[in-house]
């Protein structure tokens, strides 16, 4: 089953969900639900397609739909994309992604060929909650008790003094306070922020790190930890 089959039929006036028509089936999504596809061939694409599809996740080829861009490194330019699109990019299975891949004001995010397709619906759908978030109120400093992050100078502040972050750290820290609502756990981090597997302790080492650093300035029980359910900021985010 590929692409050739899916079909886009006009949303109706005043909704914002669509449907889409694959094979014998259809299906209506939301906005949300929308991505699209650059630098595949067409085998990847049809088997993207359909695979997206079985998770509920729908295809478009009008980029001014979607909220999310599933694009690979090694084929497509950074500029080709609409830099208030988030991004998720393809890259190699080793070497370094560049670091103009995620230069962008909009969630970006990587996963390594080969795409497991269960992780690719997880990061589509974290990439669309951040983008709708950040849609809805864009707010480039979040505030928490005594710290504020700048998520696009990637500093932080406790109590007005500036703390050191490495960047899988200010990556963490920025997911809990995105977050804060819940208890988040340690194997979405893995997953989502640390491109990592879910039996491994990236995300537990780094929170720990990243306790270090809050407690020396002054803030040793700014991470919460609930056992069975994860990490939190203590402090709601400013809205």
């Amino acid at each position: 089953m590929g692409l050739a089959h899916l079909g886009w039929l006009t949303p109706e006036t005043g909704s914002r969900s669509i449907t889409y028509i694959m094979g014998q089936a259809t299906q209506v999504v939301s906005e949300a639900q929308l991505v699209c596809l650059r630098g595949f061939d067409s085998t990847e694409l049809s088997e993207l397609g359909t695979s997206l599809a079985d998770g509920g996740i729908a295809v478009s080829d009008d980029t001014s739909q979607v909220l999310v861009c599933v694009a690979k490194a090694d084929v497509s330019a950074p500029a080709d994309i609409p830099a208030n699109q988030a991004v998720l990019w393809i890259v190699p299975a080793t070497g370094h992604p560049s670091p103009s891949l995620f230069e962008r004001e909009a969630p970006t995010d990587f996963l390594r060929s080969p795409v497991d397709p269960l992780e690719l619906r997880l990061r589509i759908l974290a990439l669309v909650a951040r983008t709708r978030r950040t849609s809805e109120v864009f707010r480039s400093v979040l505030r928490a008790g005594p710290l504020c992050l700048d998520r696009l100078a990637r500093s932080l502040t406790v109590n007005d003094v500036e703390v050191p972050l490495r960047r899988a750290e200010c990556a963490v820290l920025e997911f809990l306070l995105d977050h804060s609502e819940r208890f988040v756990p340690s194997k979405e981090l893995n997953r989502v922020v640390l491109n990592g597997s879910v039996g491994g302790n990236a995300a537990r080492n780094q929170v720990y790190e990243l306790r270090q650093r809050l407690g020396a300035a002054g803030a040793p029980d700014a991470i919460q930890y609930l056992r069975g359910r994860g990490y939190r900021v203590r402090w709601p985010v400013a809205r």
